[in-house]
């Protein structure tokens, strides 16, 4: 590290790099924090980088991650960590790798369980969750031509969802064994696809750990790998089906607000976002995250991987069963929607 620090002119004088440490948490990315000190001042960075290899959970970009960040640091209106420096072939670090500026805060994970139940302050939970409406929101703002080129915009919101729903399918044909209730799900979403909204920058990986708050109530986004065009209430349909088995739900407290901030900053109408469109947005939003679960599941059992982490997961799918089918229920017998096919 100190190696490739120098040769970027980041240790000049009297700098040196100091508080090295691995950061736990997260399935895909290895993370080092680190600080680079100087006499007068101290810098804090975050150096991700691919696991070794037949290790990974989850495969990406770390190019693709680097066309993002730089792209929206440029653009200025989503928040995220700067991007300072990248090892696009992993030449130095031995696997491709960035560094980026360390954002300041803690995940609203760690601030929820700060205090017991009784003592919450709930107006303040209120607020943060009116924040992280905001926060998705300002994605809608991005605009797509200032994204890297290499990034797939789909040429329209029919074409994005029959995109989805023929994934879905996918994920089964390339399972070794059947999985009839994938085919159901993407009927059932094809048949009962809410009205359609302007497609914009998705996160993709909206939940708990990816959102920092500082100590002015600043909110900060990370860990933009799955970032991707598409439709923009995906970000809080993943969002919401994180908090059915994670203990801080103040977006599920809140829905309603939450609902009416984000309409009010991008103008969508109440029949576009409201909460069932949002159940709808829990089991559509799944998507990517299942996706990946499956593939290395697949992987495991053809012998293409060792990630030890992936029987950790795969504990999640009775859940996400189970999570889907009881959605898709309540949907139904509530607003009458089609089976599917």
């Amino acid at each position: 590290m100190t190696q490739f620090l120098a040769a970027r002119g980041a240790l000049e004088g009297d700098a040196r790099v100091r508080a090295v440490r691995r950061l736990i948490g997260g399935y895909s990315r290895e993370m080092w924090y680190f600080e680079v000190a100087r006499r007068h001042s101290t810098e804090s960075f975050v150096l991700r980088m691919d696991p070794p290899e037949l290790t990974t959970m989850l495969v990406t970009d770390r190019l693709r991650e680097w066309g993002f960040l730089t792209a929206l640091h440029s653009e200025g209106t989503v928040r995220v960590p700067g991007p300072r420096w990248i090892d696009e072939r992993g030449e130095e670090f031995g696997r491709p790798a960035i560094i980026m500026d360390r954002v300041p805060g803690r995940n609203t994970l760690e601030l929820w369980r700060d205090v017991s139940d009784e003592d919450r302050d709930l107006d303040a939970w209120e607020a943060r969750a009116v924040g992280l409406a905001k926060l998705l929101a300002s994605y809608t703002c991005v605009g797509l031509d200032r994204l890297p080129l290499s990034v797939e915009r789909p040429t329209s919101w029919s074409e994005y969802m029959a995109g989805c729903e023929q994934r879905w399918r996918a994920i089964e044909a390339a399972y070794p064994e059947p999985v009839p209730l994938l085919r159901y799900i993407a009927g059932w979403l094809e048949a009962n696809r809410p009205e359609p909204v302007p497609l914009s920058l998705v996160h993709g990986d909206m939940q708990p750990n990816n959102v920092l708050i500082d100590a002015e109530e600043i909110f900060y986004a990370v860990d933009w790998e799955m970032t991707h065009v598409g439709d923009p209430r995906e970000d809080l349909g993943w969002w919401l089906f994180t908090e059915l088995s994670n203990p801080a739900p103040f977006v599920s407290l809140f829905l309603d607000r939450v609902c009416e901030t984000y309409r009010t900053e991008t103008g969508l109408t109440d029949s576009q976002l409201n909460p069932d469109v949002l159940k709808y947005f829990t089991v559509a939003a799944s998507l990517g995250c299942f996706e990946d679960i499956m593939e290395q599941l697949t992987a495991f059992a053809q012998a293409r991987t060792q990630a030890t982490n992936v029987g950790y997961v795969a504990v999640a799918l009775p859940f996400m069963y189970s999570s889907w089918m009881s959605t898709i229920r309540e949907l139904m017998s509530g607003t009458g929607q089609e089976v599917g096919r």
